[in-house]
């Protein structure tokens, strides 16, 4: 179809909502447009938008950037146009050039002469590089960044680039830097293992060592090493601020992305904040810096100086220099993809001459007398572009362009001052004819010999930098905080609300599978129930009527406790099941029958359960899944693991990011006092833990795409990046290679999971990634929610009050919830009650009865002495209240007992004891 065909189907209602879209998009003419955005271009008629502004400014941008032909790179490296005019480029990318009056200024504050690649326009675009001088001027901290994607292990020429000109500056202004290498970046683009990754990214850093970088003043860091505590909070603040809308313009990410890309900006953005790095800058939170980098990664940085603000941290100053072309020509950058590209490190005198003969694309003439004539042409030869770069000397480089652009020089001559006497700089015997690359390569081969694994790792390790004497101070700038179809019912892990008094109808989670559904029609009238949640690819819904033609339904897919099950469980345990278990309450299940059999062999698994800490205190219904999880733990003799997702909570919530494992640590106190054996163990916070895990978290987010868990979890264009990326950090637990600490090398060793069925969600993505992995599939127990008082219509939560009873609250406090809101099963008058009797079903007492009561003899003549009449409600109230006031006093009791120094010992990595062979199956 013709672009003018399609232009007639383009309603104005959609042009509004592209203008819409636009609105609050600052970057609407400044941005590298997408392969989309050139698409949707040829698809409006530029006649119709005058009436749609944001619209028109975005044609308009798209337009010009076209006309000049400025576009640089996809966001794969591929040239989408050849850079013509780099004034041109500056403003679309909306930096400013480098120009005399600044390189002037930076001369008389360094008191030298500028680099090369400043002057030559190498360097030729900046953001905010007053402000850094400024600083320089008066003696105010500030520090450098760059880094590099290690993504094979030999390094090219043009990944030198950032690195001279760093080396350089941190020589003139004699400030610290960081140098981040992003092997998690390279496992989630390439073809590669993640820990083969992080072993490039120590090849890498022994190359950049080479360079000459200070140790004192130099801190290189992989990412996959890095993720600790307070680097990982930063990533976590940048996540907040960004949503998916905004990263798939900049990156051109789709809903087939991996949630591992999508997460991955906040990640390049974090070492921009002086708080990353705390064993550096310590207490001083807010140091700007000043980041060197190619122009390639200018949107990274636009989107980190976007964020910046909004987290209270200075927004970094930038250089941006050009890309080092291909071999084959300026169309494209020097790629490690194509080794014919590149000239590299690693290269011989031999292959540097035959790479340069071969594939340097020249400027030169096709005949010898057209040469003469006409001359070489200085702005497309690859050769001569080599030697703006690399060859220092200005005269010469001045000699050079004047001898081939007149025809005095030929070609092969011109190529020879890259390549020649590469043998004798090897040596160290200098002619007065240097060969560029040979000198810099040979040099570089040399250093890099002398860079041991011991150096690599001291430059590798977090530790305090040197700075100029007093400069360590805070500056001005102040602080900021950090952190700043109607279905009935609803259950995921953040909302659970049920239309029936009863609550959910549990059944229904288990009993229809085999989705099948039929072309329905769209405007089909649905008696709708409940929604669980919507996959992308099947819809998911829980219906009144059943029998509706042509319509099958498949809920949660998991299966229901039997009897069968039951008495099995017994057998293999020796004991009666947990009342839990008998009532219903862990009333489905996954896979348990797997777990039986590796307990009656005796091979090894583990537990792992986990709490998200909202709120400093946890209420009753907090307590399920972990009186289930310590009943397990004592019967079967096995490991345990909890995790308390800090960082969740700070992503859903009005939380700053500091408080969540302050919360985290109280309700691991809360945890702790029921019971738990500490040499089995182990209690982690996210925030604190990252570091331990992070590989299996990568491998996690690149198997899954935004596409899953936007039909799993209901995210949108507008959720924020950290809330996308979050479900590949609650599976990672479920796999034993996350705890080396714990289980060694073995990858090979199963997990039960006890949770509450709103989880499921997150353990339905887990179990499908689980084998592309590698790793065994977890198995589930799933229990039924703990209803708020006010009715089994939503779950009692810890953001609301007075729908819960908390660990901390006294008897008084206990008896007057219960009685003032405790939703009732009886009748208005005591004569109506004791003639039609109680029910049971919707009553909150009687269902928290079913929770804590274990005698049941006595829970069940409540229920007939409840149900005939016999019971009135307050003496069932006054029950609960009895239970409840038990139950709680002796666990704050227990509590009283768990110090800071017993928390901190269940949450340290460790060996745990237990009874199966931890290097055998």
């Amino acid at each position: 179809m013709e672009a003018k065909e399609i232009d007639m189907q383009i309603k104005e209602r959609d042009l509004l909502i592209f203008d819409s879209y636009f609105l609050n998009n600052s970057y609407i003419d400044k941005f590298s447009p997408s392969k989309a955005d050139l698409y949707l271009h040829k698809l409006i008629n530029s006649n119709v938008i005058e009436k749609f502004p944001n619209l028109k400014r975005w044609y308009n941008h798209i337009s010009s950037v076209i006309e000049n032909q400025s576009i640089l790179t996809d966001n794969e490296g591929a040239p989408i146009h050849v850079i013509t005019d780099i004034g041109k480029f500056i403003d679309v990318f909306g930096c400013s050039k480098i120009d005399e009056e600044l390189i002037s200024r930076l001369e008389k504050v360094i008191g030298r002469k500028a680099h090369h690649f400043i002057k030559r326009g190498i360097f030729f675009s900046h953001r905010e590089l007053h402000r850094i001088l400024t600083l320089a001027e008066q003696g105010k901290p500030f520090y450098l960044y760059t880094g590099r994607g290690p993504s094979s292990q030999a390094m090219h020429c043009g990944h030198l680039i950032p690195f001279l000109l760093t080396k350089w500056l941190q020589d003139v202004f004699d400030i610290p830097l960081v140098i981040q290498l992003t092997d998690d970046e390279k496992y989630l683009w390439k073809d590669l293992e993640v820990d083969e990754c992080n072993k490039l990214a120590f090849e890498n850093a022994r190359d950049i060592i080479a360079v000459g970088f200070d140790l004192n003043k130099t801190l290189i860091f992989s990412d996959m090493d890095i993720i600790d505590s307070e680097f990982y909070r930063n990533i976590l603040r940048v996540q907040k601020q960004i949503t998916f809308n905004e990263v798939k313009k900049l990156f051109e990410f789709d809903e087939s992305s991996s949630i591992g890309k999508i997460m991955f900006p906040a990640i390049q953005a974090s070492p921009a904040f002086s708080s990353s790095f705390p064993e550096i800058f310590g207490s001083k939170r807010n140091i700007p810096c000043l980041v060197t980098c190619a122009i390639d990664q200018d949107p990274y940085f636009r989107l980190t100086r976007d964020v910046a603000g909004l987290l209270g941290f200075h927004k970094p100053a930038m250089m941006c220099s050009k890309v080092l072309p291909a071999l084959q020509g300026a169309t494209g950058k020097m790629s490690d993809s194509d080794e014919l590209s590149c000239i590299y490190l690693t290269d011989t005198p031999n292959q540097i001459k035959k790479k340069v003969n071969k594939y340097a694309f020249s400027g030169g003439r096709d005949t010898l007398e057209e040469h003469r004539e006409k001359g070489g042409d200085c702005d497309v030869d690859v050769s001569f572009m080599y030697l703006t770069f690399f060859l220092e000397d200005d005269e010469r480089l001045q000699q050079i362009r004047s001898d081939y652009a007149s025809g005095k020089m030929l070609t092969g001559e011109l190529k020879l001052e890259l390549i020649k006497v590469f043998d004798i700089i090897l040596n160290l015997r200098f002619t007065s004819y240097l060969c560029v690359l040979q000198k810099l390569i040979g040099t570089h081969q040399e250093k890099r010999k002398e860079i041991t694994d011991d150096i690599v790792r001291q430059f590798m390790t977090p530790r305090s930098l040197k700075f100029k004497s007093g400069s360590l101070e805070e500056s001005s700038f102040e602080n900021n905080e950090y952190d700043s179809v109607d279905f009935k019912d609803i259950v995921n892990p953040w909302n659970v609300k049920a239309h029936s008094k009863k609550g959910i109808d549990y059944d229904k989670l288990t009993v229809l599978q085999n989705i099948c559904i039929q072309n329905t029609g769209d405007n089909i009238d649905l008696s709708v129930e409940c929604i669980v949640d919507y996959y992308s690819n099947r819809k998911i819904l829980f219906l009144t009527s059943f029998y509706k033609p042509f319509i099958l339904v498949d809920l949660f897919g998991c299966s229901k406790f039997d009897d069968e099950l039951i008495k099995r469980l017994e057998k293999v345990i020796g004991t009666k099941a947990h009342h839990f278990i008998k009532r219903g309450i862990f009333f489905s299940h996954r896979e348990l029958h797997r777990i039986l059999s590796l307990a009656e062999e005796g091979k090894a698994f583990y537990l792992y359960t986990g709490r998200g800490p909202s709120s400093n205190t946890m209420h009753c219904g907090h307590l399920i899944p972990f009186i289930m999880t310590k009943w397990l733990q004592d019967v079967l003799d096995v490991p345990l693991i909890i995790q308390l997702t800090d960082d969740e909570k700070y992503l859903w919530n009005d939380l700053k990011v500091d408080d969540c494992p302050k919360l985290a640590f109280e309700n691991a106190r809360d945890i702790i006092a029921l019971g738990f054996d500490i040499n089995k163990t182990f209690i982690l916070s996210d925030l604190d833990y990252m570091k331990g895990f992070y590989r299996n978290v990568l491998r996690v987010q690149k198997h899954v795409t935004f596409n899953q868990v936007k039909g799993i979890f209901g995210f949108d264009d507008s959720s924020n990046i950290g809330k996308i990326m979050f479900p590949a950090i609650q599976a990672t637990p479920a796999f034993s290679s996350s705890f080396p600490e714990i289980f060694g090398k073995r990858k090979d060793i199963p997990c039960l999971i006890p949770c509450a069925i709103d989880q499921d969600p997150y353990f339905r993505m887990t179990r499908d990634v689980a084998p592309k992995l590698g790793f065994q599939k977890p198995a589930l127990i799933c229990s039924t929610f703990f209803p708020a008082l006010q009715g089994a219509m939503s779950k009692m939560s810890a953001s609301d009050e007075t729908s819960s009873i908390f660990l901390t609250d006294t008897s008084s406090q206990i008896s007057e919830k219960v009685t003032k809101y405790a939703f009732s099963g009886g009748w208005d008058t005591v004569e109506e009650h004791q003639e039609k009797g109680g029910d049971c079903d919707v009553d909150v007492s009687f269902m928290y009865l079913t929770f804590f009561l274990d005698d049941d003899e006595r829970l069940e003549k409540i229920r007939n002495d409840y149900s005939s009449g016999k019971m009135l409600p307050g003496e069932l109230k006054n029950e609960l209240i009895k239970i409840l006031q038990k139950l709680v006093a002796s666990h704050q009791e227990r509590r009283k007992e768990v110090t800071d120094d017993v928390v901190r010992k269940f949450m340290t990595p460790r060996h745990l004891n237990f009874k199966f062979n931890s290097s055998k199956s």
